[in-house]
């Protein structure tokens, strides 16, 4: 339930992650805003002292809880988190990653201005030195969204398809029945974060890197460790999500984004498909599954003749 005393609830999934948790909690106990807020750590199961450390800062400060739960994955963790949710804005946080001291209280400062259902601040990697003269902002209405979903993140230092670095509305996510699924454990973040931007009108960046990201190797694509069904799966869904967001917003959205995401997640299977265990006629035939879904040879089609080739779409079997 929203408590109307809480502005922001910051989810905090939570596994052995002991060398880290201590500095991510310190930043966001230490936030200088005036504003209610809680620390929402959901323990996943932790086999290390990261279930003493939360502990520990549930005992000093009123505005931390805890929750421990068997191990499930972090999609289990942050939807248990969104469950106990108390605010009117919800904020993920990586357990390795910390906030510059100001960010809540510039973010909410921002969302004083109109009626925005998301905002998105800056971030910058742990080793890099903070940018200069990032204290841009750009707002996004109507079928701009459509433009915000095409943004580079990694160009415009704004996280646009991770769930961290953002301001969620509790009530949107609520009422959608938006949550994280937790059947695959890749991109399962993307879908999330491309499905509430279906469901917004209005969302704000500002540029101020006051997320700081620590990237570790376990950072990196897990699309290499993932069997190959569920990396079918996975980029499926994705590909449903932008499909429904591509309609939305079809003036916002060159057909560009489509037709390369549909290139990337064709070669991220056929490549997974060729290292894969599984057996060739196995992997064949989930690459296949793929090339035959609807959307996929729509936009195929529609990539080679823009480009003046002449295609064949056969099904794999």
């Amino acid at each position: 339930m929203i408590n109307n005393t809480v502005k922001v609830s910051i989810i905090v999934p939570a596994y052995n992650v002991e060398a880290r948790i201590s500095k991510c909690l310190n930043s966001l106990v230490n936030q200088t805003t005036n504003e209610p807020f809680e620390v929402l750590v959901i323990d996943d199961g932790s086999t290390d002292r990261t279930s003493r450390i939360i502990d520990r800062f549930a005992g000093e400060y009123s505005n931390v809880r805890v929750i421990h739960k068997e191990n499930g994955g972090v999609s289990s963790a942050r939807n248990i988190g969104i469950n106990g949710a108390r605010g009117e804005w919800i904020m993920f946080v990586d357990a390795d990653d910390y906030l510059d001291s100001h960010c809540l209280d510039r973010m909410l400062s921002h969302l004083q201005e109109r009626e925005y259902q998301l905002a998105i601040v800056g971030f910058r990697l742990e080793d890099e030195a903070p940018q200069k003269d990032r204290n841009k902002i750009r707002q996004f209405l109507g079928p701009e969204i459509g433009e915000l979903i095409c943004l580079d993140q990694w160009e415009t230092k704004l996280s646009i398809i991770g769930p961290w670095g953002k301001l969620f509305k509790t009530d949107i996510i609520k009422k959608e029945e938006l949550d994280f699924d937790e059947t695959i454990s890749i991109a399962e973040d993307t879908v999330f974060v491309l499905s509430y931007y279906s469901r917004i009108n209005e969302a704000i960046c500002y540029y101020d890197q006051d997320y700081i990201y620590w990237r570790s190797e376990n950072s990196l694509s897990s699309y290499g460790k993932a069997p190959l069904s569920e990396i079918v799966e996975a980029r499926s869904l994705v590909l449903q999500v932008q499909e429904m967001l591509f309609l939305k917003y079809r003036k916002n959205v060159p057909s560009l984004y489509m037709q390369s995401n549909i290139i990337d997640s064709t070669k991220i299977i056929l490549m997974n498909g060729i290292y894969s265990k599984n057996s060739i006629s196995r992997s064949g035939k989930l690459v296949g599954e793929f090339m035959d879904a609807d959307i996929v040879k729509e936009n195929i089609v529609s990539i080679s003749s823009e480009r003046g080739y002449s295609i064949r779409l056969l099904r794999m079997h």
